[in-house]
Formats: structure tokens, sequence, C-alpha cells
């Protein structure tokens, strides 16, 4: 059957000539079908014939009632003769017929004039249907959620009309005229990590943004790519890949993989990662999207894509709940769950931190400048951060006085690269103080950003006119230290380092003694009142209760430093008691015939200055408390053994001073336990990589767990407004933690990330693999009669130590504010002094230093000496220069 399609507009009545209307009543449309004969389009309409240029309409109008024009934006259907192809009596012909159809089909309602209209018997339907081959429907724009008529001359628009060809041939020279325009935007540069190619599959996430570069020189962001696509690429089963490319070229294919190192920030609508060349030195790009909905998106297939590549698991296997979780802990805007002010409340700032030695704070200082004179500084600033700086001092939020003033310039740089960060509709161009430089947007002036004499003297790495008291060690300056920080009179340390490389630290709680595993002999070093370290002696040739060598996969001090426990690789099931001051294995426990000790720690956080017994094991599934003094040949407490049914892969723990137990699992997995032998109180969804080591502090408020290239900080309090369900009501009692009450479903801790910013990772030339993560301890007061709580984290990547002030980071909500010193060699393990924070214990594999906290210098691009060349090409126009997006 016939049907009178039409195309829906508003039009203006005053534009038609002699109207002439026909008939009211219901409009239908006829339907080729056996199930549905006709559509009613109009419950109420009227149909004229309108005159035009020689030209004839047909046209149907939808009688509004009251209210319903509100509602109902298509209200006329406009047909028009073709003048070459139907004659006038065909044209009358078939409004004849049309006529009959609507008579036939709603006879009440037809108000058929015959004046205007002789109506045949019968409707002849192969008549309508050779009729409408002949009219030319009309597509004309309508005012949608819009009350008022827009005018239109709908004849105008019919004689404008072009064919389907001559629109796509237009549309195809605009795309290309846009290409054009793009291409020439675009840095014509090869950067070192460029594919050959890109990797092939199935496109999970497609969408756009602007790429841009960091560029060691000049230590900012430039502009690569204006407009580039990113996509996630599944390329086979839990094998992803990203891919950055533009019209013209190919920027990035690499796999989803930790050591990207993604920094994500909803607020700038940015992503900043680490790509790296062919010989593996890293690179740092960012991405700026357009608009949140394609920052949501590829930050939500980021993290589904690193999660099936790590976990070898569906991502739709994880619940709704954990995969929000998962999403939240990844994004750097999300701040921790309580509030800054509840941490105030419960911890004291340090009267001791002006004792620090004021080398330091001057060493921070003469680091703000740069050797070409780019100081991030001003007048403004200046008094902003002054402000900033009392304001904390009376807040009593900030930990020791030189550290914190560099962590107030480095926020004030940070606040300023907020401010001024990348803008879409206006980006403003600023120097290294911050200001804008009123640079035209030309992009033709090919301004370059470095000179060949300023970028080949960066590329080489000279530092003569580096005012800063902080120089990289060269291998002779860093041995001269090392031995300035020994007796000149050891006999013994030659010995000590014949054979292997240190592989283990254990920070002594007493005597100021630091132990060091080398091979099967463990190095005695003595902290010095000059704040050096000093090897005492040597306990060499461990063995078992048989006789038979072995060397420790584990040590741990034990009833008041006066045993070490060590872990056997050749004797899984056992533990193995050293007597420190006779130098031998003394004792050997069995744990259990079936059970294998993965970890040991302390039965509480501070056992080992006292004659505690008892210590706390954990295998890949279990928790259990080893008791030597039990009679049978196995220690292994059964009334305090805990065995879980799940896969919970256990790899790490760590206890507070009441004995509190925090786990961590290959999963990624976060369980807090009050107890052995009871189910975790409070657990934290896996975030799809390994937990490599966990620390709490002693009044278990705050949890760090270390994985391979970030640090998660977690708050563990109870919010507030839950505390009184929990029926702790008095305010003298402890707050409660996630280790003794469970968190609602809906409000479980959000976790901070602690890492190094992508471009600081560019400096050190390597991906980041950290150690495992410690607080510093806390013992008695600080003078004043304030319990001293732990202020900072420390940890090392390769040859950098680094430390975090906690009370920096909960107050400005920064994971990525940190301290770090660069050694000759790569750092085996590292951990501070006990009871102070002043001195960190570092381990390298032929070498153990004591490094004040206060050497710790803001990263940039004189500290972090191991830096790499920049990009050897002028990346882009002073106008395309732009700050870290964050």
């Amino acid at each position: 059957m016939f049907s009178l399609k039409g195309i829906t507009s508003f039009f203006s009545k005053e534009k038609l000539n002699s109207p002439n209307k026909l008939a009211s009543g219901q409009f239908f449309i006829l339907q080729n079908s056996a199930k549905i004969s006709h559509i009613c389009i109009f419950k109420d309409s009227s149909i004229s014939i309108e005159d035009s240029d020689g030209k004839k309409f047909l046209v149907v109008t939808r009688i509004f009632e009251e209210g319903e024009r509100e509602l109902e934006a298509e209200s006329t259907y406009v047909y028009v003769s073709d003048p070459d192809s139907v004659s006038s009596d065909n044209f009358n012909e078939f409004l004849n017929s049309f006529s009959v159809l609507h008579k036939e089909i709603c006879p009440k309602s037809s108000n058929t004039t015959p004046k205007h209209l002789n109506s045949s018997d019968s409707p002849n339907s192969d008549n309508l249907s050779d009729l409408s081959e002949r009219f030319v429907q009309l597509k004309l724009d309508s005012l949608r959620n819009s009350q008022t008529p827009k005018k239109q001359n709908i004849y105008e628009d019919i004689k404008n009309l072009k064919t389907e060809t001559e629109l796509d041939q237009e549309l195809e020279e605009a795309l290309n005229e846009a290409e054009q325009e793009l291409a020439l935007n675009e840095i014509q540069i090869t950067l070192p990590f460029e594919p050959s190619d890109i990797a092939q599959g199935e496109i999970t996430c497609s969408v756009t943004g602007e790429l841009y570069a960091f560029d060691s020189k000049s230590q900012s962001f430039q502009l690569i790519a204006p407009l580039v696509s990113i996509s996630v690429v599944k390329v086979a089963k839990f094998n992803y890949h990203l891919v950055v490319k533009s019209i013209t070229k190919n920027y990035v294919s690499q796999q989803v993989l930790p050591k990207m190192n993604p920094v994500f920030n909803s607020d700038y609508l940015s992503i900043i990662w680490n790509v790296f060349s062919s010989a593996d030195i890293p690179y740092s790009l960012s991405v700026r999207f357009l608009n949140i909905e394609d920052y949501k998106s590829a930050h939500s297939s980021l993290i589904k894509a690193a999660y099936e590549v790590l976990n070898l698991e569906p991502w739709e296997k994880v619940s709704v709940t954990d995969q929000n979780y998962m999403l939240d802990a990844n994004e750097e805007s999300i701040e921790l769950n309580n509030s800054t002010s509840d941490f105030e409340d419960t911890s004291s700032v340090d009267s001791d931190d002006s004792e620090l030695d004021s080398s330091g704070a001057e060493s921070n200082d003469d680091e703000n400048s740069d050797d070409d004179g780019e100081q991030v500084s001003n007048t403004e600033s200046d008094e902003d951060e002054s402000g900033e700086s009392q304001s904390d001092d009376d807040d009593e939020i900030t930990g020791d006085s030189d550290e914190d003033d560099s962590d107030e310039e480095n926020d004030s740089e940070i606040r300023k690269s907020k401010v001024n960060a990348i803008n879409v509709e206006n980006r403003p161009i600023l120097d290294q103080d911050g200001k804008d430089q009123n640079i035209h947007n030309s992009r033709n002036d090919n301004t370059g950003v470095y000179d060949s004499d300023s970028s080949s003297e960066f590329e080489t790495g000279d530092s003569s006119n580096d005012d800063s008291d902080y120089d990289s060690e060269s291998d002779d300056d860093a041995q001269k230290s090392s031995i300035n920080r020994r007796s000149s009179s050891d006999l013994n340390y030659s010995e000590f380092h014949k054979g292997h490389t240190n592989s283990a630290l254990a920070v002594g709680h007493k005597d100021d003694r630091s132990y060091v595993l080398r091979g099967n002999q463990i190095g005695v070093f003595k902290h010095t009142e000059d704040d050096n370290i000093e090897h005492s002696t040597t306990i060499t040739k461990i063995s078992d209760s048989k006789g038979t060598l072995f060397t420790p996969s584990k040590m741990m001090l034990h009833e008041m430093d006066t045993a070490m426990v060590m872990m056997n690789p050749s004797a899984p099931n056992s533990l193995f008691k050293m007597d420190l001051e006779v130098g031998k294995v003394v004792e050997e426990w069995k744990v259990h015939d079936y059970i294998v000790p993965l970890d040991i720690i302390p039965e509480t956080k501070y056992a080992p200055t006292t004659g505690t017994k008892t210590l706390v094991g954990i295998s890949h599934n279990s928790l259990f408390k080893i008791d030597p003094r039990i009679g049978n040949e196995q220690k292994l407490v059964e009334s305090q053994y805990k065995q879980y049914f799940s896969k919970n892969k256990f790899s790490s723990a760590a206890t507070n001073e009441l004995g509190n137990i925090v786990v961590g699992s290959i999963k990624g997995e976060i369980r807090l336990f009050d107890r052995i032998g009871v189910k975790a109180k409070t657990s934290l969804p896996a975030l799809g990589e390994p937990i490599i080591g966990i620390d709490v502090t002693a009044d278990g408020r705050f949890v760090v767990a270390t994985f391979e290239t970030y640090l998660l900080l977690i708050d563990t309090l109870i919010p507030k407004e839950f505390q009184k369900i929990s029926g702790n009501d008095d305010a003298s009692q402890p707050s409660a933690t996630g280790f003794t009450k469970s968190f609602p479903t809906n409000r479980k801790p959000m976790p901070k990330r602690l890492q190094l910013r992508p471009e600081h990772i560019v400096y050190m030339g390597e991906a980041v693999k950290f150690t495992p993560a410690r607080f510093n301890t806390s013992s008695g007061t600080d003078g004043t009669g304030s319990e001293r709580g732990e202020r900072t984290i420390v940890s090392s990547t390769g040859s950098f130590v680094l430390t975090w002030n906690l009370r920096k980071v909960l107050a400005t909500g920064r994971g990525d504010s940190y301290h770090i010193k660069q050694h000759s060699d790569n750092i085996i393990a590292n951990n501070f002094t006990f009871g102070v924070d002043k001195n960190i214990v570092v381990t390298m594999p032929n070498d153990v230093l004591l490094v004040g906290k206060n050497e710790m210098t803001k990263p940039n691009r004189k500290t972090l000496a191991s830096f790499r060349a920049p990009l050897k090409s002028k990346l882009s126009d002073r106008d395309n220069v732009v700050d870290s997006p964050y």
C-alpha cells in the first residue's frame, strides 16, 4: 500500500499564497503490512492546497488542543509536486483520491468541501502508489523543545535543495580541510618511542584529546598534537594495548602494564603516564580530554584492562561495588575518607624539628633556583607561602621545619600549576614564574624552546652552573662518603664484603645497632653519636643445629634484640633462632608439618623491645601464632590458628601496638583483624597488583601498603557519624578503627596513592620498583608531654630514597609531594633508626649508609641526577608550552 511519508516542519503561514482548505479530521498514513493497514498521525488536522512560484503544495497541518503545542514540535506535513513529471491534471487526480481515502477511514471527522474536490466512488491504491513516486519529499529542520514556531521560508529551501552526491562531496572537502589544519598544527618530529605499527584487535574504548609530552629541559609538558585518538585495544585474552594516534601519525602502541605508572585526575580531565623506548628509557606523556565523558571512558577502560592483565580473570567477575572502589582508588583527586582535622585532633607536632641541621634548609632553598635562572617564585607567591607557613605552624600540621619549608614552596608551585592548568577555551601561556607571557596563538613562528647550546649542555649533564648544595655523588665521592661513615680501624669489613651482596636489613630497637644480611653472614653496624654508621662485627657461617650452612630468606629481631629469628628456604616449615651474643643458631622451631610460613612478624609492634617470646606468622591462606615454649615438636598454637578456605594468597603482614593485624595479599587485598582466629573486621577490595610489603602505625590509624609502582595510604578511622552507632559515645575512649569495627558497606576507606610523578621518572631514567615502605617508629614523648606519632614514610626505588611527610599528605591530599636523594647504587632495603625519623639506614648491594632526613631534597632535574636527555627537537612554539596539568 501507498504510504504518505511526510517530513515535519514548522513554517510561517504568512508565506503561503491563496490557501484552499479542503478538509479537517484525523490524518492517517497507510502501511504496506498485513497486520497494520494504517497509522494515525494527527488526531485532528486540516488539509489544504497552497500555490507558490507555479508549484502546488499539499499541506496537512495539525490542530492543537490547549497545552499540546508544548509537548509536540512536529505539526505539519508538506508535499510538493514535481512540475517536470506531474501535470496539473494528475495532481488534481491525486487530491481526489486522497479525499476519498480520507472519508473512508474517518467518515465522522471528514468535512470535505465539494467545491475544491470531486470525490470518486472508491480509492485507487495503485494510482496512489504510482503518483507517490512523482513527488519530492522535503525535510525541513524542526524546532524541538520550543514553544514558539520558527519562521522559515520553505520555498527558498526547496530552490536551494542539493543532491545527496553534492552533499557528500561538500562533507568530504570539509573533512580534508580539517585534516590539513590539524596536520599543520602537529609537531613534526620523530619521538624515540614511536611504534613502527600499532596493535590490532577489539577496540574497547576510543576517545579524543590533546597530546602533550614532558620536556626535561623546559620542565614542562609541551603540546605535540592538538587532536589525537586514544584507544584501548584488546589484542588477545587478558592482553591490552594503549594506542594513541593522530590523522597522520602513530604516537603510542604499548602494552598495558604497571610500569606505565598512570596518574588519573578528573579535575583536569587528564592522564599522565610513562612510555618506554626500545632501550627501556622512560618518557612522560599526557592526554587532556575534551569532556568528562571521554575522561571517564578512558579511565574505566584502562583500569579494567590493567585488572585483567594482572589477575587473568574477566573484569565482569568483580562486583559493581568493588569495581567502583577500584576506579575511585585510582583517581588522584579523590581524598582520604576522613578530614584532616580528625588527624590533627589526635596527633601532635614535634618540637624537635627545629633541632635539625639548618644546612638542609639552605640546600632546599638553593635548589629552588635553576642554573638557567628559571626561578619559580614571585612576590605574590612568596607572600602566599609565608602566610600558609604561618597558618601551618599555628594549626600544628607540619613536621620538621626545613622539610616543610621546601614542601610549602613545592606546593606553591603545584597550586600555581593547578590555577593555570590546561584550559581548552583559553589556555594561558606561563613562564617559569607562573606569569602569562601574552604570546599570540601563532603556530607558524617556530620559535624554538631551546637552542643548540643550551640543549647540548643539558643533555651532557653539565652541572657547572649548579648553585645547589646538592650534587649527585660520583662513584669516588660515594666511596669516600662511605669510608668516612665507618671506623678506619675496621679489620673485618673487607671479609664481610667477600663473595655475596647485601640482601636484607634489620634495624635494632636498642643499643643503636643495625644488622645487614649478606649471603650466610650478618654484618653488625653501630650508629655513632655524630650520626654516622660504622661496621662493628660480622657473624659468619650461619648454619642450622646440624651444622648445615644456609642463607636466610628473612630475619627478624626478637627478645630485646638478643636473638634473631630466621627463615631457611631449605627447611620451609621451620624457624631458626640465633643467639646474637654468641653468633650461633641455638634453636629450631618446627611450625607445622603442613603449614609453611611465608612471613613472620612481632606479636605487637614494639614486642621486640620486650622479652615477649611469641610471634605471629602467615601462610598463603592462614594466620597463626607461634609459641616456642610449647613442649610439642610443633610450635603452632592450635587455639590461635585460623585457616581461610578461599584463595587469599597472603603475602605480608604487620601489627600495631595492641596486636591488631593487617594482612596484604598477592591479589592486592587488604584485611584488618582485631586478633587471630576470627574473620577480618574490614576487607578492602583488591586493586589488581600484588602487595609486596605492608606497615601500620602504632595506634592502627594508618596503613601503608607497598605495590611495585606505588604506595597506598589508608586511614582506618571509622567515620564520626558511625562511631555512635558503634556504641563509642564517650569522647575519652579511643576512636574505633577498621581493626575493631567493620566499616559500613558503602563507606569503606578510600586510599590515597603515593607515587612518583611520571615526569620525575623521566629524569630517573628507569621504571619504578618500590621496596617495602615503612613508617618511622615512635618512642615516648617529644619533651612536652605529648605522644610522638609517626610522621614520615620511607621507601626507595632504584638508587633513590624517598620520604613522604605524613602530615603534609593528609593536609594537602597530594600523594606526589615527596623528598628524594640519589645514591651511587641500587638500594636493597632502608628503614628509619628506631624511635625517631631523623636518620635513615640505607642498604645497597655493597654499602651501608646512615642518611640524615635533612639531606633529602625536593625532586627536580638537579636532584634527580640520573636524568635523560630531552626530546631532541623543538617540540613546539612557546605558545604551546603549558605547565603540568597538576
